[in-house]
C-alpha cells in the first residue's frame, strides 16, 4: 500500500483570519494552553518559524507519547495556508515514515470560514498502514482544530487588519447599514434605522436571509467615540435567545497597528435571565459574527483604497 491521502473540509463561525492567527501563527502557545492533558510544549528548535524550520512538540505524560518533530514546508500568511510534515517521533510508530498536512483557510460568505485539510500518510518501505491508524491520526488533528476553535469563540476576540482604524470605523460602524448588506448579501438582507440616525440612542435592525437560523436582531448604540474609533452597543431584541438573555453587549475598538493597519478588539458580555441556562452553542448563535463582517469589509477596503478615506 502506498501513500494514503484524505481531504477534510470544516466550517466554523470564526472568521478565517481569527482562526488562522490562533491555530497556525499562535498555535505553539495556544494548543498546549487549551489541551494541557495532551500537550506539554511546542517549540521551534531550528529556524525562525518559517519554511524549513523544525518544531518539536513534547506531549503530556497522560497522552501516551513522548514527542514529535515537524518541518514547516510552506507558510503563506496573506493567503492563510500552511504546510508541514511530521518527520520524527514515537507518534509515527514503526510503520509510518512521515505524515504531511496542507491546511488552507478561506472566508465564507456568512462571515465564518472554511478550512480544508489535506493529509498524506507515507508508510515505511515494506510496511502497510491500516485504517485504524489513519482514523486515529485524523481524529487527533480534528481534536486540535475543534479545541482551538472553541477557545477562540469563548474568549474576547480581536484581529489585525491592513486598513487604518479610521477607514474601518467609518465603514463598519458609521456606514454599516449600507456596506454590510452590500458585501454580505447572502446572510444580511437589510439594515434599517428603527430610532435615531446613528448617534447614541439609535436602534438599528439587522434583517437576515434564510441562510441564517434567525431572522433579525436589534442593536442600540450606547456609546460612540468618533475620535477614538470606539463603539458600544447592546442587543435589545431578536427572534432567538431573548427568552434566556437579559442582554448582550458588544464593545468594539479600533487601534493603530503597524504601518497603515489596525487591530480590532471586540468584547462581548452575555447576561442571562434568572434561572436560564446559556450554553456555548447558545452564545455562538447570539453572536452577530462581528469579526466575520470586519474581515469581509477589510478585503473590500483593500481592493478599493479610496473608499471611506
Amino acid at each position: 500500500m502506498g501513500t494514503i491521502t484524505f481531504t477534510e473540509e470544516l466550517t466554523s463561525p470564526l472568521p478565517a483570519r481569527v482562526l488562522f492567527d490562533g491555530l497556525i501563527l499562535g498555535g505553539d502557545n495556544l494548543i498546549p494552553k487549551v489541551l494541557p492533558q495532551a500537550f506539554k510544549s511546542i517549540e521551534t528548535i531550528e529556524g525562525d518559524g518559517g519554511p524549513g524550520s523544525i518544531k518539536k512538540t513534547t506531549f503530556a505524560e497522560e497522552s501516551g507519547f513522548k514527542y514529535l518533530k515537524h518541518r514547516v514546508d510552506a507558510l503563506d500568511k496573506e493567503n492563510m495556508s500552511y504546510n508541514y510534515t511530521l518527520i520524527e517521533g514515537d507518534i509515527l510508530k514503526d510503520k509510518i515514515d512521515s505524515v504531511s498536512y496542507e491546511i488552507k483557510l478561506e472566508p465564507s460568505s456568512d462571515g465564518g470560514s472554511k478550512t480544508t485539510h489535506v493529509t498524506k500518510f507515507i508508510p515505511k518501505a515494506g510496511k502497510e498502514i491500516n485504517e485504524e491508524e489513519v482514523k486515529d491520526g485524523k481524529e487527533k488533528a480534528m481534536a486540535i482544530y475543534k479545541a482551538v476553535g472553541a477557545y477562540l469563540l469563548a474568549n474576547p476576540q480581536s484581529f489585525k487588519a491592513q486598513v487604518t482604524p479610521a477607514r474601518m470605523f467609518k465603514a463598519l460602524i458609521l456606514d454599516s447599514h449600507n456596506i454590510c448588506p452590500k458585501l454580505m448579501f447572502s446572510s444580511i438582507e437589510s439594515v434599517q434605522f428603527i430610532e435615531g440616525y446613528g448617534d447614541v440612542g439609535t436602534i438599528k435592525q439587522f434583517n437576515f436571509t434564510e441562510a441564517i437560523p434567525f431572522r433579525y436582531v436589534k442593536h442600540r448604540v450606547d456609546a460612540l467615540d468618533k475620535d477614538k474609533f470606539m463603539c458600544k452597543h447592546t442587543l435589545v431584541d431578536s427572534d432567538v435567545l431573548m427568552d434566556k438573555l437579559e442582554y448582550v453587549t458588544y464593545e468594539v475598538k479600533f487601534e493603530e497597528y503597524g504601518f497603515d493597519g489596525c487591530i480590532c478588539k471586540i468584547t462581548n458580555e452575555f447576561k442571562a435571565k434568572e434561572g436560564a441556562d446559556i450554553k456555548e452553542v447558545d452564545i455562538e448563535l447570539a453572536r452577530d459574527r462581528s469579526i466575520g463582517m470586519y474581515e469581509v469589509v477589510e478585503a473590500y477596503l483593500l481592493a478599493h483604497p479610496h473608499a471611506y478615506t
